[in-house]
């Protein structure tokens, strides 16, 4: 996907306004007096393209005292559901945050408040109509930029997030806000290691167990856990004695709500990376194991230092900070939660979650948790 933005005097808005009036006037059958309005005089006008092809449109503009109106999303049918409506609104809210506007504001469709809630926006006042449609107007709060130390976040702050999210669910939903977390953590899983996977493929690396060992998106600067290799060959096993999100969940009283995180998120990583590798897990710490024990299949450690040269030869590209996979791990727990219990049940419990989390770390860790979650997780710069 690629978004460009205009103005209105710019040649390539005709992209936008085609969209526009295939969408609202020929399709919908608004007027062309309504769909075009003074409005787009003031605006900025975003047009998403996925290969040369405009695809969506919609567009922002200035209603005073810090608040951007966002309006006129508009895709063809043929290229709904692809993910570039969600691509487009997270462009412009970028873009509202770049303007260092402090609040969007917008008139949703009622049957179109969930995607939006999903994204982050709430609801206020009434339900009004427009052209016999029944909508209502939404609102963003954006969180102001804080000057937090990326560094400061660690595994306990991973840990302890994915652990406030699961009790929150079990709290409001019993058994089905379990079976929902759950999801979540299978969908973070599977989301990181497609990156991972698509970081091999760009080198041109194969998809293989030792390739998913290589190109892990993390390392324990802290020295959290402690590993130890069980066997080299025929198939590489390692085994986990002490486990920092373990350790964390502990310390913090959640243990019971963090160790189904051990059940489905290492095995997901593996089936996001390539769905053909297997790994075996045999016991785990979280659940009473003495140790965290995993069998790479497919792999076996003949050449440690062949190994450590690819690894040495990667250095840190393919490392993330833990600021930045505790937000994924906001964003995905809150999208399978919205699938699974609907986009009001996710809002709600996320809204609990970091509320616990600011308690836990203060309000302006939660809030760079926060303002990390926003951007799309499955994109790869590298």
């Amino acid at each position: 996907m690629e978004f460009k933005w205009y103005t209105y005097e710019d040649e390539g808005l005709k992209d936008g306004f085609e969209i526009r009036r295939m969408v609202f006037c020929d399709e919908v059958g608004f007027s062309e007096e309504f769909e075009f309005d003074d409005g787009d005089k003031i605006s900025l006008h975003l047009v998403c393209y996925d290969g040369g092809v405009p695809v969506c449109n919609a567009r922002i503009f200035p209603e005073g005292d810090g608040v951007w109106h966002f309006g006129r999303l508009r895709a063809p049918r043929i290229y709904r559901g692809k993910g570039y409506g969600k691509a487009t609104v997270q462009q412009a809210i970028e873009k509202c945050r770049e303007l260092k506007a402090a609040k969007i504001t917008l008139g949703a469709k009622y049957d179109k408040v969930g995607f939006y809630r999903s994204l982050g926006f709430e609801t206020y006042g009434e339900i009004f109509e427009e052209e016999g449609i029944p909508h209502i107007n939404m609102k963003m709060e954006l969180l102001q930029e804080v000057e937090m130390d990326r560094n400061l976040f660690d595994i306990p702050h991973h840990a302890n997030l994915f652990a406030l999210i699961y009790k929150a669910a079990v709290d409001m939903y019993g058994e089905k806000g379990a079976l929902a977390a759950d999801e979540g953590t299978k969908l973070y899983g599977q989301q990181r290691g497609s990156r991972m996977a698509q970081r091999a493929a760009k080198d041109g690396a194969p998809l293989t167990m030792e390739s998913y060992l290589l190109y892990g998106e993390w390392v324990d600067k802290n020295g959290r856990s402690q590993n130890r290799v069980a066997a080299l060959e025929p198939v590489y096993c390692t085994e986990g004695v002490v486990c920092g999100w373990c350790e964390a969940w502990k310390e913090a009283g959640l243990l019971e709500y963090g160790k189904n995180y051990c059940t489905y998120v290492d095995k997901n990583l593996v089936k996001g990376f390539n769905p053909e590798l297997v790994l075996d897990i045999n016991s785990v710490l979280s659940q009473g194991g003495d140790v965290c024990s995993f069998h790479w299949n497919g792999f076996a450690m003949t050449d440690p230092q062949g190994y450590n040269a690819k690894k040495a030869a990667l250095g840190d590209r393919t490392i993330k900070d833990f600021l930045y996979h505790t937000g994924h791990l906001l964003s995905a727990m809150t999208q399978a939660i919205a699938k699974e219990l609907g986009a009001d049940a996710a809002a709600e419990i996320s809204k609990k979650a970091m509320a616990d989390y600011a308690e836990m770390y203060g309000a302006g860790m939660a809030q760079a948790v926060l303002a990390e979650s926003l951007q799309d997780f499955t994109v790869v710069e590298y």
